[in-house]
C-alpha cells in the first residue's frame, strides 16, 4: 500500500490547504497507487471544488459554476411547475463601463481593488439565498434570481446600481 501520509505536508505554507504528489513513491507501481478515503481528502476535494468554482480575484462564483447553477435552477423550475413565479427568472448583467480606461489610468492594482469592491456590492444587493451572483469575465458579472419576475428584477438591479454608486470609484477618463 502506498503511504500517501508521507506525501502530505505538515508544515503548509499560508493559503495551502496540503501538498499532495500525484504520482507513487520511488519504487512503487503507478498501477497500485491510489488516493485513500478520509477527512482529510474529504477537505482537500472540498477545497478543490470551492476553489475551481469561485473566481479568485472577486469570490463570486465563475462562469463554469455559473453555467452548472443555471442548468440546475432550469432542472428545478421545469420539475416543479407549481406557480407563476417558479416559471419567473430574471438574469442581471453588470458590465463596468470604460473599464479599460479605468486600468490604463489607475493601474492594475486599483483595477483589481475596484473589481472587488463591486463585487461585494452585488453580493451585499441579493437578498435571497437563491439570489446568485458570479462574475462571468473581465468586468462583467452575471446576477440569476430564481423565481423572481420583472419588477423584482428591476428592484434589485437598482440596489446593486445605488451600491456600486455609493462606492464613489474615481474615474475621470469615464466616458459614460
Amino acid at each position: 500500500q502506498p503511504r500517501w501520509q508521507d506525501h502530505l505536508s505538515s508544515r503548509k505554507p499560508r493559503g495551502v490547504v496540503a501538498a499532495l504528489r500525484l504520482g507513487p513513491a520511488a519504487g512503487e507501481d503507478a498501477r497500485a497507487t491510489s488516493l485513500p478515503d478520509g477527512p482529510l481528502f474529504t477537505a482537500l476535494n472540498q477545497e478543490l471544488e470551492r476553489r475551481a468554482s469561485t473566481d479568485a480575484l472577486t469570490g463570486l462564483a465563475n462562469r463554469r459554476f455559473f453555467a452548472e447553477r443555471l442548468e440546475r435552477e432550469t432542472r428545478r423550475i421545469l420539475r416543479e411547475r407549481q406557480g407563476p413565479s417558479l416559471d419567473e427568472m430574471v438574469f442581471i448583467v453588470c458590465d463596468l463601463d470604460c473599464f479599460k480606461l479605468y486600468n490604463d489610468r489607475y493601474g492594475h492594482r486599483a483595477g483589481d481593488a475596484c473589481l472587488r469592491a463591486v463585487a461585494e456590492a452585488i453580493q451585499g444587493a441579493l437578498e435571497r439565498p437563491t439570489d446568485f451572483a458570479s462574475r462571468h469575465g473581465g468586468e462583467e458579472f452575471l446576477v440569476m434570481l430564481p423565481g423572481t419576475n420583472e419588477t423584482g428584477g428591476i428592484h434589485v438591479a437598482e440596489r446593486i446600481r445605488e451600491g456600486v454608486e455609493s462606492l464613489g470609484l474615481p474615474h475621470e477618463d469615464s466616458i459614460a
